[in-house]
C-alpha cells in the first residue's frame, strides 16, 4: 500500500495545485469584477482539474490492478514451490527404491 500512495503521490499533488490555482483565480475574480474573463479561466482550470482527477483514478485502478496481479503470482508461485517439494521427494524416494531393485538384481535371485 505504501507503493500505492508513492504512486498517486504526484497525482495528488497536482490536483492540489490545481485547487490552490482554482482558489487564487476566484480571489482574483473577486478583486478583478470581470466576470467573463474570471469565468472562462474558470472553466480551464476547472476542466483542468478534471483531467488530473481522471488521470488520477486511472492511476489508482492501475495500481490496484497490479497488486492484484502480483498476489495471484504469489500465490501461484507457492503452490508450484509445494508441488516441486512433492515432486523431489517422490523422485528421490522412486531412485532409491530403483536403486534397492537393481541392487537385489545384481545380486542374483533368492534361493
Amino acid at each position: 500500500m505504501a507503493e500505492l500512495a508513492a504512486e498517486l503521490r504526484p497525482y495528488e499533488e497536482r490536483a492540489t495545485k490545481a485547487e490552490e490555482r482554482l482558489a487564487k483565480l476566484e480571489a482574483m475574480v473577486g478583486s478583478l469584477g470581470s466576470s467573463a474573463l474570471v469565468s472562462a479561466e474558470k472553466a480551464a482550470l476547472a476542466a483542468s482539474l478534471e483531467a488530473v482527477k481522471a488521470a488520477l483514478v486511472g492511476a489508482r485502478t492501475h495500481v490496484q490492478q497490479a497488486v492484484q496481479d502480483s498476489t495471484q503470482a504469489q500465490s501461484q508461485v507457492a503452490q508450484l514451490s509445494e508441488e516441486n517439494a512433492r515432486l523431489k521427494y517422490r523422485v528421490l524416494h522412486l531412485s532409491r527404491a530403483l536403486k534397492e531393485a537393481d541392487a537385489k538384481a545384481a545380486a542374483g535371485p533368492a534361493a
